[in-house]
């Protein structure tokens, strides 16, 4: 519908978002504002969100408002993703992306490999060296889980 849009109007860049869907007039301001908080994401997590459109397909990331504003004031910094920047920064890699990726990619390395442009190998390898670096487990879905919110994190601004 979108592309139909683009199409006839000659618009380059359509955005459209979906707030919940209610049984009484008095509830459009929530909605509105859930279709805002849509556009608001897609805007900070394209790649991520690319085929999200509603409110309720948000999932995780309708939480990392409140988590970032939980999180204002606070001394907390993530351990393993310090190291990871920290590596990144003096070697020139992109460990911190790879990591990222795989973990969008639902840990399946052959698709996460496939959309990093690289050989299934390298990447193992580079599992392998976020597992030393970061100390992490990436088969401990609670440290696989903190360390990706940590990422996510990073890209929210309040």
């Amino acid at each position: 519908m979108l592309q139909q849009l683009a199409d006839r109007y000659h618009i380059q860049h359509v955005q459209a978002a979906i707030g919940g869907i209610y049984d009484n007039i008095s509830h459009i301001q929530p909605s509105y504002k859930e279709a805002l908080a849509v556009l608001k994401t897609k805007e900070r997590f394209p790649v991520e969100t690319e085929r999200l459109n509603s409110f309720s397909e948000l999932g995780i990331y309708q939480y990392l408002d409140v988590l970032a504003e939980k999180r204002k004031g606070s001394s907390y910094s993530s351990y393993s993703l310090s190291k990871l920047e920290d590596y990144d920064l003096r070697h020139h890699s992109n460990l911190v992306e790879t990591l990222e990726r795989f973990i969008d990619c639902d840990s399946n390395a052959n698709i996460a490999a496939k959309q990093l442009n690289i050989h299934i190998n390298t990447l193992n390898y580079r599992l392998k060296r976020i597992t030393d670096i970061a100390e992490i487990d990436l088969k401990n879905m609670n440290e696989k889980m903190t360390i990706y919110l940590d990422m996510k994190l990073k890209n929210v601004h309040l």
